[in-house]
């Protein structure tokens, strides 16, 4: 199967699952540093289920892709053009379970600060100011002002 082939059954499956995405995308338009070629796919998917989904399709199909959350954290060269770009953003889910906060990989880390320091929830101070997602957060191991991903999260879940 060429890529054009492979293209045309990755936009049936988006637009079958109702997952969000764009086509011919410049990355300018979607990061935070305002930097990068094009994209083919910039995909937005609004749950875990869905960012499973996708990245199950895209691996059983040989496409390549990047995953990314608010892309505060990636600089993309002006020639750098993924075929299919995965943003994070919208997997947001927000639970409390007992002790435990969960909350999917896109969450704001100044939101989910801002809600601990609001509820008495200790150790989440130093993340008030820094921009990104709690994915992004927790495999960079972030820290500010004392507080650190590592001495916070509990476990992470991930795609096997």
């Amino acid at each position: 199967m060429g890529i054009s082939e492979k293209m045309n059954e990755l936009e049936r499956a988006l637009k079958k699952a109702n997952i969000t995405f764009e086509l011919n995308v410049s990355l300018k338009n979607k990061t935070w540093l305002k930097r990068g070629g094009k994209t083919n796919f910039w995909i937005q998917p609004n749950c875990k289920i869905q960012l499973q989904s996708i990245i199950v399709f895209l691996y059983s199909k040989s496409i390549q892709f990047e995953i990314i959350g608010y892309s505060s954290n990636c600089y993309f060269t002006e020639n750098y053009n993924p075929i299919v770009t995965i943003s994070t953003k919208k997997v947001t889910d927000f639970e409390i379970d007992q002790n435990t906060i969960k909350c999917g990989c896109g969450y704001n880390l100044m939101k989910l600060s801002n809600y601990c320091i609001n509820n008495g929830i200790s150790g989440y101070e130093g993340f008030i100011g820094l921009p990104g997602t709690v994915g992004g957060a927790a495999i960079n191991n972030a820290g500010s002002y004392g507080s650190i991903m590592s001495e916070v999260v509990k476990s992470v879940e991930l795609l096997k």
